[in-house]
């Protein structure tokens, strides 16, 4: 019950509170909510991973082609797509409100999904799963129609 109150609070909110500070969860809770906390796109992790997307996908002489990715690179792509697979479960269960969501990662979220489309389709041939991180593609696309119905 306690992180399931902690959950439905704005996405903003959530991110910034101290998780050792939260009044009312036990200590198992609290342990639960930091590994969480490390999924989640504002984590470091989230931002390295994003960043190392970036700068292979940025049109330019830096841009490289998904064929010529390192291990690191499809790495940085899974990180990426893990984590927005999590936030798209959260709105998919209603635990996350995808409206204050998307108002700060609604390009974040178009952008990292254009970026990890090689990943995501070797992934699911790979697996033999056509689900695999359907959930972070399922937000891509209520973050693409929010883009478009906000011009």
């Amino acid at each position: 019950p306690g992180a399931t109150r902690i959950l439905r609070t704005p996405m903003a909110q959530f991110l910034h509170q101290p998780l050792l500070a939260v009044p009312g969860l036990d200590v198992l809770a609290q342990g639960a909510l930091q590994q969480f906390e490390q999924l989640l796109p504002d984590s470091p992790e989230g931002i390295a991973a994003r960043e190392r997307l970036y700068a292979l996908t940025e049109p330019g002489p830096g841009c490289i082609a998904f064929a010529d990715w390192n291990p690191a690179d499809r790495k940085a792509a899974e990180a990426v797509c893990r984590q927005f697979e999590l936030v798209g479960t959260l709105v998919a269960g209603q635990l996350f409100e995808p409206g204050l969501f998307l108002q700060s990662w609604q390009r974040t979220i178009v952008r990292c999904w254009a970026a990890c489309q090689g990943v995501v389709r070797e992934r699911r041939a790979r697996h033999g799963d056509a689900t695999l991180w359907q959930h972070f593609e399922s937000l891509e696309g209520l973050a693409r129609v929010g883009g478009q119905r906000r011009l």
